[in-house]
């Protein structure tokens, strides 16, 4: 009896071998057939950024999303389908390492994220702050020959900023863009943008001025 037994379970052992190999070829056929692969280049959302603080310095704007999925789905995938988040509710004052899987991901359903890059991000936090800046107009060319410039009145005068304390004191002041005076011969009142601050993380609490630029006739 123990004879047979043994017969049964080891006899024949390559021919079972490769039924056993066979098999799981056909199972991995039947189960990749179909599927296909596409990476997406997506936005980057930081989220629950803590009360009374700032992102400064670079961060990355966008992520490598590599997805797998029935074929059906990924032939009409879009990118904006798929969004990445990253929380930050816990991060403090300072520097801190984060870390991106595909649970940042979101995508629609039967879906698999299989890589997202980069893997590790750096964040610093900065404490926020407020400052009133004056506002100085910006003006190009000369006017009328004859004429010269005049009063220049700008309104408001100050304009309020705010973003990292760690970079406000550096701000002394902001800038119009220009406006034109090549050619004028009377009172110039014209609605002008700012000239944005270059500091990541600086906003401004309104885009634009009034300048009025008065040009007077020369006495001879």
């Amino acid at each position: 009896m123990l004879d047979r037994i043994k017969t049964i379970l080891f006899g024949n052992l390559l021919i079972k071998a490769f039924s056993l190999l066979f098999a799981a070829l056909l199972w991995f056929h039947v189960v990749a057939r179909g599927k296909s692969e596409v990476n997406f280049v997506v936005p980057l959302e930081l989220r629950d950024i803590p009360a009374g603080m700032v992102v400064v310095g670079d961060v990355p704007g966008y992520v490598d999303v590599r997805m797998q999925g029935p074929e059906a789905i990924i032939r009409n995938l879009a990118p904006g389908d798929v969004s990445v988040a990253l929380s930050i509710a816990d991060a403090r004052e300072g520097a801190a390492q984060f870390y991106l899987g595909p649970s940042n991901v979101k995508a629609p359903g039967n879906i698999t994220v299989t890589t997202v890059s980069p893997v590790e991000i750096r964040i610093r936090l900065d404490e926020s702050g407020e400052k009133t800046l004056p506002v100085t107009a910006v003006l190009s060319g000369n006017p009328a020959p004859g004429y010269m410039l005049g009063k220049v009145e700008v309104t408001p005068g100050t304009v309020s900023v705010k973003g990292p304390k760690s970079v406000l004191g550096r701000l002394k002041g902001l800038d119009t863009q220009p406006l034109e005076m090549t050619g004028v011969t009377g009172k110039v009142s014209e609605v002008v943008p700012l000239e944005p601050p270059t500091i990541r993380g600086v906003r401004l609490s309104q885009d634009e001025v009034l300048v009025e630029a008065e040009v007077v006739k020369v006495d001879r």
